[in-house]
């Protein structure tokens, strides 16, 4: 009798344990499908400097590779209809994959800081050639992400 009663003890002090740690098995849906990205890595074409005042310009390429793996039992009209689908959502997730990549690139390039550098540059050979002797240039707003 001692004997159940320590065990009844543990499991519900294991129960409760599991329930405040918020645990669960992670069972995978066997029919559910994952995003693989097998993309390669940004290219950066090229960089300029431009006397037209933009403050940089940078070429970037980016191929996206990016596989819906899905169970591998569906059926051959399933996957002709994927092929023919015509839904705008589709590639939505394409896109922001593509958006926020390139963003990356241009900040890891030093698009960003050499825009900077150049705005800085022509606005105080501007604000000196005016007459201003002292001018300090300060950039705000979102710093971008690494």
């Amino acid at each position: 009798m001692g004997t159940v009663v320590v065990i009844v003890a543990l499991a519900l002090v294991a129960g409760a344990l599991a329930r405040f740690a918020n645990w669960r098995p992670s069972l995978s849906n066997p029919f559910g499908t994952r995003s693989v990205d097998r993309s390669q890595p940004v290219l950066l074409q090229s960089v300029q400097d431009l006397s037209l005042y933009k403050a940089a310009s940078g070429n970037f390429q980016l191929i996206i590779d990016l596989e819906k793996d899905a169970s591998r039992d569906r059926g051959i009209l399933d996957r002709i209809g994927a092929v023919f689908s015509d839904n705008p959502d589709s590639l939505r997730e394409l896109y922001q994959l593509a958006d926020k990549r390139i963003q990356d690139a241009a900040v890891s390039s030093g698009l960003v800081a050499r825009a900077e550098q150049n705005t800085r540059a022509m606005l105080e050979s501007m604000l000196h050639s005016l007459g201003y002797t002292k001018v300090t240039v300060t950039f705000t707003g979102p710093v971008p992400q690494r």
